[in-house]
């Protein structure tokens, strides 16, 4: 493994373990085609660092948890003493890692022998999501892809996402208490709009004669993930 590709595995891992709280696992991450390879299907983790409540939570609801002073709540609210009943804005670490199984660039014929020109890349990023309905997150973020391929040098791009959404709708369903609700928050539905900053272009993924070149490129990710805690709550 490259030195660069090595220190982005590690910085994602211990940014990961630094935050045991609330995490979401996106069993499937799909991330749309660039101008050149794509799409990018592979998994997301996203973990929960700090959330702040941004109204007093609902009295018919009771709270979760012991609550602290106005004084500490700005500086050490966490994550897993809030539910979805209450609105809130979560500061969350995410890492993820995809494949794209096609790739048609030019390559000028030149086999190298099995899935050559197959391109990979890995994600570590940061963002922020407003809980707006105990089933609606809207939010925004930014980071890095490092992409990776037996044709070129590994390069490294930033990405900010404008707009995130998450969907929770199990807690669509009627008749269910707050503490049900809550719980039915494991299955979420994501997608998010992502540009990634610069250029890239044929070159960049060894393909020189390739007429692939974008410039803050647009694209799509959408996933379906699991709330790790909540999934497994008692």
């Amino acid at each position: 493994m490259k030195p660069q590709i090595l220190r982005l595995v590690l910085l994602a891992m211990v940014m990961l373990m630094m935050a045991p709280r609330s995490a979401d696992a996106n069993l499937l991450s799909w991330l749309s085609r660039l101008s050149g390879p794509g799409p990018f299907w592979g998994v997301d983790v996203s973990v929960c660092v700090h959330a702040i409540p941004t109204e007093d939570e609902d009295p018919s609801v009771g709270p979760s948890a012991p609550r602290p002073t106005k004084h500490e709540m700005t500086l050490r609210f966490p994550c897993t003493e809030l539910t979805f009943e209450q609105r809130h804005v979560s500061f969350n670490i995410n890492g993820g890692a995809a494949y794209a199984w096609k790739n048609p660039l030019n390559y000028d014929g030149v086999d190298v022998g099995g899935r050559s020109d197959n391109v990979w890349l890995l994600k570590v990023g940061t963002s922020a999501d407003y809980t707006a309905a105990p089933s609606f997150d809207i939010g925004a973020g930014v980071g890095v892809f490092h992409f990776g391929g037996k044709r070129f040098a590994n390069f490294t791009r930033p990405y900010v996402e404008p707009v995130r959404v998450a969907v929770r709708p199990l807690m669509w369903r009627s008749g269910r208490t707050a503490d049900q609700r809550d719980r039915d928050a494991w299955l979420v539905l994501t997608t998010s709009w992502i540009i990634h900053l610069g250029t890239m272009d044929g070159a960049d993924f060894g393909a020189p004669n390739d007429s692939f070149s974008s410039h803050n490129e647009h694209n799509w990710q959408a996933g379906v993930s699991l709330d790790v805690l909540r999934l497994f709550k008692k």
